[in-house]
């Protein structure tokens, strides 16, 4: 879950007044699904958007590529990265918590949750 601005941005403002209510959520086909929070930290690359799965590490921290520039609509894509590569994710659709019917209130919603309301999802057919 990420706050978004008028365009579909991440809004940094909106994110900072409650950043541990977003929550993400990493689930693949074949893998332990993992629990963790969208995060902003400054670095020599500038200030980077990441998914923190675990606090005690940056080791499997996923940092995205230009997030903030990145609009979140349907059919655009975002860039994921870690140690061992970059994913390339397909935005399927977005919706606004208001409008969802039981949304949850977790910040660490299940998978099924998850995949109801965010929907972006691993492109197998980009990079």
């Amino acid at each position: 879950m990420a706050p978004l601005d008028e365009q579909g941005r991440l809004s940094l403002t909106e994110w900072a007044k409650q950043p541990d209510k977003c929550g993400v959520v990493r689930f693949w086909s074949d893998a332990l699904t993992l629990h963790g929070k969208l995060r902003r930290r400054s670095g020599p690359e500038g200030n980077v958007w990441f998914f923190d799965f675990d606090p005690a590490t940056d080791a499997d921290d996923r940092v995205g590529y230009r997030l903030d520039e990145h609009r979140f609509s349907p059919g655009e894509y975002i860039t994921l990265t870690d140690d061992a590569g970059s994913d390339i994710l397909k935005v399927m659709s977005v919706a606004s918590l208001s409008d969802l019917a039981g949304a949850p209130t977790s910040p660490f919603p299940t998978a099924e949750a998850l995949e109801a309301e965010a929907n972006i999802g691993y492109d197998p057919h980009v990079g």
